[in-house]
């Protein structure tokens, strides 16, 4: 059966398929490249991606991702450029237990930042 529908299947382009199973009320949508979905006006409209604004960070001008529904009292939005990986290690272990001797051999041995 699965090679019959994929036989099928070829015969038309994505778009054909998405278009042919909405009108007839089945969910479907294919698979978007990043450009696409990038560029799709319900992005923009949703402003779900937003850029970065923080000259002193190493990532000023980053595209990110954020929520795609909005509340009315706090929408979704990016103030904070994101903490390099491991800044808080060291926190976090001393919080479990770790001495500063512990977490420094750890750094040593490669296993933490």
């Amino acid at each position: 059966m699965a090679r019959s529908l994929a036989s099928i299947i070829k015969t038309q382009t994505a778009d054909y398929w998405e278009a042919f199973l909405n009108e007839r009320r089945i969910p479907a949508a294919r698979i978007r490249r990043m450009e696409e979905v990038m560029a799709d006006p319900q992005i923009a409209a949703r402003n779900a991606i937003q850029t970065l604004n923080d000259p002193d960070s190493q990532v000023n001008g980053l595209k990110v991702p954020v929520s795609a529904f909005n509340l009315s009292s706090s929408p979704a939005q990016v103030n904070k450029a994101p903490q390099p990986i491991g800044a808080q290690s060291a926190e976090l272990l001393k919080e479990l237990g770790y001495s500063e001797q512990d977490i420094a051999k750890m750094r040593e041995q490669g296993a933490t930042n």
